[in-house]
């Protein structure tokens, strides 16, 4: 971003770029000044007036809830997540076993 910038000959807060800086979500309201984050699109962002985008951030952008594929939520995800979980501490355990075995001295392992 700085390099663009500097290309473009404008300067930029460098300051939101930092790691640890969280993104709002789409439609968050701004703890001080109270406006919505709105999604704008390119054409938006290049043809509406700074008045305007200020009027649309007053009020929560409109949204529909996605539908998932049959209507139903997805129960087995949190079995998916728990068995992959287990998988890990298993492959976490073997290794240490395997590690521990080698610095005994125990090379066939």
């Amino acid at each position: 971003a700085e390099q663009v910038a500097e290309q473009a000959g404008i300067v930029i807060d460098t300051g939101v770029y930092d790691c640890v800086r969280a993104f709002r979500a789409p439609n968050s309201r701004h703890p001080k000044t109270g406006l919505h984050k709105r999604r704008l699109t390119v054409d938006e962002l290049l043809y509406t007036g700074v008045d305007r985008i200020v009027e649309l951030a007053c009020e929560p952008e409109p949204f529909e809830l996605a539908e998932l594929g049959d209507g139903k939520c997805g129960f087995e995800l949190p079995a998916a997540w728990n068995a992959a979980t287990e998988q890990v501490q298993n492959e976490s355990k073997a290794m240490l076993k395997r590690r521990d075995a080698v610095v005994k001295g125990d090379v066939s392992a």
